[in-house]
Parts: structure tokens; sequence; C-alpha cells
């Protein structure tokens, strides 16, 4: 296993191996993978890749097995040396310390040696509104309360499985298995049965901050959106105009619980266009619930963070001072153009501005404009940061502010200059970007960079909260990828949309290593995919 740093930091290697068992390897394989065969490899396997003796004593103590989800070391030891000094261990469930129990991927592995590796993506099939499907042995039911964002446990009970009936995308009764038997004979018409053994089913997530939808190969320009500059246009440019929906990248994360997706053009510029907000698994942006908003946000670029972006040019080349100066200008009406009356709605609040900046002290000067743009106004802006990889330093000023955050990876690394103060997390630190963010009162999600990480959203979350040692619930864990960046990007989900899709879990939680998605539920396509 390779990590092609500094794509995928090589911190954290061990959970290459936990992603290859999740998906079938033998663990003794997934373990030799980044110790034993490494080694050989290299030629070095007479002193490395083994605990054995007159070997070099490097080794390393995990908090957990080394293949569980978030796997953590206490501690390093290079020739018998400790490396870590004062490590802030993070305390793992006795479960943790075994071999995780994966899902069966039998099926999947046929199929692609069948399809030479390209499996049809599409859902095995589409249940309407002439069937009703019976989810038995259901462990827990997430769904929105009340018409707020918040989250509950529908069924509540640890104890018990309960049945989820589901008719025309839309649940129709919840409860246990028991209170169950009369429900299910009083329906009439076809019933499909489908059982989770001890699933769930919960919200559909939302991936924010990868070309996902405009980008299909990385490096191949003929299947990409491309770049685009703002500046040498008199209009605006809209993601929704080269969104390309059906493409793996994207039926790849709705299989795998990202439902939703708010995606901005690629910019060569520090000035971006208008992202848009759509379904992952619809076929054509023609589709009824396809595009769920049409416009979210306006995008900018405040640094030198090329590095995430390898299309962006001309923003290296601008000054930090002109990239802030253009903003002012246009916030305060001075352009008299397309592009500058969106920035006249930013001003006004009538529209949320992300601007992608990963220095702490670029994030002060923003806040200085903020208050400045306001005080001209008389309005309040949203205003959203995205990258933030040093947010945590001027947590306190950004909640102020009222300033939201969508860390983009929430597991930064020293990447490049503006990123030098980033907080590592534990074992280096007791306290992570996301914990300490929300414990000064920012509202936080999570996102990513990449298309090919989308599908790895919920173990993102999963990791996230465990990194924040217990202090993150279930419900506000999911929210980092649903209804916090809905919050603040003013995504208005409404009428049969406003409950979101819900994704339906084999085998445990949202997120456990022993679960994968079967089916997404969505009352807005009043339907139910299953895979």
């Amino acid at each position: 296993m390779k990590t092609d740093h500094p794509v995928i930091d090589s911190r954290h290697l061990i959970h290459e191996a936990a992603q290859a068992h999740y998906y079938g390897l033998h663990p003794a394989l997934a373990l030799s993978s980044v110790t034993r065969i490494p080694a050989e490899v290299a030629g070095l396997d007479h002193r490395l890749g083994h605990i054995r003796e007159k070997f070099d004593a490097d080794l390393v103590i995990w908090d957990s097995h080394p293949l569980a989800l978030g796997a953590t070391p206490r501690q390093v030891y290079i020739d018998g040396i400790p490396q870590i000094k004062d490590p802030h261990p993070l305390n793992k469930p006795q479960t943790y310390q075994a071999i995780p129990r994966t899902p069966n991927f039998n099926d999947e592995a046929k199929k692609a040696i069948e399809y030479e590796g390209l499996v049809p993506l599409e859902p095995a099939s589409s249940v309407n509104e002439e069937e009703t499907i019976v989810f038995t042995n259901v462990k827990s039911l997430w769904k929105k309360k009340d018409q707020t964002s918040e989250v509950i446990d529908v069924l509540n009970d640890s104890s018990a499985t309960g049945v989820v009936l589901v008719r025309r995308g839309k649940v129709g009764w919840a409860g246990s298995e028991l209170a169950s038997v009369d429900v299910v004979n009083a329906i009439s018409g076809k019933t499909r049965v489908v059982d989770l053994e001890g699933g769930s089913i919960a919200p559909g997530l939302t991936s924010f901050g990868s070309p996902l939808g405009l980008e299909e190969i990385e490096a191949e320009p003929a299947t990409n959106d491309g770049a685009i500059d703002p500046t040498e246009h008199d209009f605006v440019i809209k993601a929704k105009d080269g969104i390309s929906l059906g493409g793996r990248h994207l039926l790849l994360a709705y299989r795998s619980g990202v439902t939703s997706a708010i995606t901005a053009p690629v910019s060569s510029s520090y000035i971006g266009g208008l992202s848009t907000c759509f379904r992952t698994g619809s076929m054509s942006v023609l589709e009824d619930g396809a595009m769920i908003q049409d416009v979210v946000a306006v995008h900018a670029t405040v640094g030198r963070i090329s590095v995430y972006n390898e299309a962006l040019d001309k923003g290296t080349k601008t000054s930090i001072s002109t990239q802030i100066g253009m903003l002012r200008s246009l916030l305060l009406g001075r352009q008299k153009t397309e592009l500058g009356e969106w920035y006249r709605r930013v001003a006004m609040g009538e529209t949320p501005l992300v601007i992608n900046v990963a220095k702490a002290d670029y994030m002060a000067a923003l806040i200085n404009l903020k208050q400045e743009i306001e005080s001209h106004t008389l309005t309040k802006m949203r205003m959203v940061f995205g990258v933030a990889t040093e947010a945590h330093l001027i947590a306190d000023k950004i909640a102020e502010a009222g300033i939201g955050v969508v860390l983009l990876p929430p597991r930064p690394s020293r990447m490049v200059w503006d990123m030098r103060r980033m907080l590592p997390g534990p074992p280096l630190s007791q306290d992570t970007q996301v914990t300490k963010l929300l414990r000064a009162g920012v509202l936080v999600g999570i996102g990513i960079l990449e298309t090919v990480f989308a599908r790895n959203t919920r173990f993102d979350l999963a990791w996230t909260a465990m990194d924040a040692n217990g202090s993150l619930s279930e419900s506000e864990t999911m929210a980092l990828a649903s209804s916090n960046i809905d919050k603040m990007l003013g995504v208005e989900r409404s009428g049969s949309d406003l409950v979101g899709d819900l994704v339906v879990y084999h085998g445990g939680g949202i997120f456990d290593l022993s679960s994968k998605v079967v089916g997404v539920i969505s009352e807005r396509r009043a339907m139910v995919d299953l895979f």
C-alpha cells in the first residue's frame, strides 16, 4: 500500500490497509501490505517489517486494532526510542481492540471480474408506489425532528431491533418487531422484506469542496468541465451549467451514503463562480428532483493554496492585498457587471460568500472586511471559510463574526506555508480543529478536495467523532456533513424534499465498519433505490 502523498497524507498509511480490509482483503494481508511486503520490495526485510529478535526496534503501540477505523498511535518507537513527547491518547471502546467485522463483498468482487473492473453502478432495482418495502431488524432510524435540522433516533431502543415500512419513498410506520405484525398484515398490495441484520437508516450526507459532477478523470481534460476565470468576462459562471450526472464518482458516492453534493466551478483565478446543489444519484439534470438548488453561494479564494487546485494560476501570482482589495471593490458595488450584481447580493446578505482560505492572518483580514461591509450596508453578510487549516487560532473571533467553517479536508497536513500552524490532533494534540471550533461556538462542516474521496464521507465523520474523544454525539457528527452545511450555505429544502433522502445500512450503523449501504429512500422522488 502507498499513500500518494500529499494527496493522501502519509500519516494515515494504516487507513489504506484498513480500507482494503473493509472491502475484503484478509486482515493478515492488509497488515502485511504496510509492513512486511514494503520491506521485502525495498530489500530491507532482513531488518524491517517484522517484530523479531535482532530486527530494528521500530514499533507502534496502537490505541485499537490497527485495522480499526481511526486507529491512532499511543507511542512510536524508532530503534527503541520513544518519539512522541507527552502523547494525548484516545479512549477507544473494547470492541475496537479486535479485528473489525466487515461486510461481505463477494458478489461485488465477482462482478468486478465479470465486468473487468467497470461494474454497473446504477441501482439493482428502484421500487415505486406499487410496492411496500418492509425493513426488518433495524437497530436505529435517524430522522429530522419537527421540521428542524436536528436528527433523532426514532426507534431509540438499544435492547431490540425494529421494523420500518416504506411506501412511495416515505417512511409510513416504524416500531418494534412485535408491534409490526398487525401493521404488516394490514398492508394491501405487494410487499418486499429486506432484513438489515442490525442495520440502520440515517439521513443522506452532503459532499462539499470538490469538483464532484464537474470532473470524471482528473488528469484527462476531455472528461472535465474545465477551469474558469471570471475576471476575463462580464458574466458569471454557474456550476449548474457544467454539471454532468451519472458518472462513476457520483454513483459511488451515492452508493456510499452521499446523496447530495454542493459543487462550485473550478477557477484559475482568486475570483470563482456560483456553486449548485444536486442529487448524486440522478442520471440527468432534467430528472425531477435532480437539482436541489440552482445557485448556492458565490466562491472566491484568498491566499496561496494552489496545491489544492492545480488550475489556480492567476490567484497565486496576485498579492493577498490585491485579492482582498478586489473583494472589497466588488462588495461595495464598484463593479457594474453581472459579477458585481452577485457580490451586491452577498453584501446584502442574500447569498453566502464562500472563501477558500487557509492562513489565520488572512481570515482575520476577511473578518475585518466583513465588518467594514456590514457597517456600510447595515446588513449581516453570510460568509463561510473553506479549507480553514489555521481557523482554530482565531476560533473565538470567527464565532463572534458569525462565520461558518467547512474544513477541507477534516485532517489537514502542512502542504504549503499558509498551513504551517495546523492543529495535528491526537496523539500530538488533545484538540482537533473540529473540537476547538465547536467549543468556540462556530458552525462547522467537513468536506473534501478530491472527487474520489466523496465515497469515504461517513468514515471521515466516524474518524472525526473518535478523534473528538466522546465529545460529539451521533447526531452532532452527522450534522457535520449534512444539516450544518445546509444551514451555513442556506440550502433550502422544502415540501417532500424537507426530510431529504434516507440511506439504508445493512449490518451496522452509519459509522460502523461492519455496515454497507444497501438502499436509498427518496421521498422527493417517491421511490426506494436498492443496491
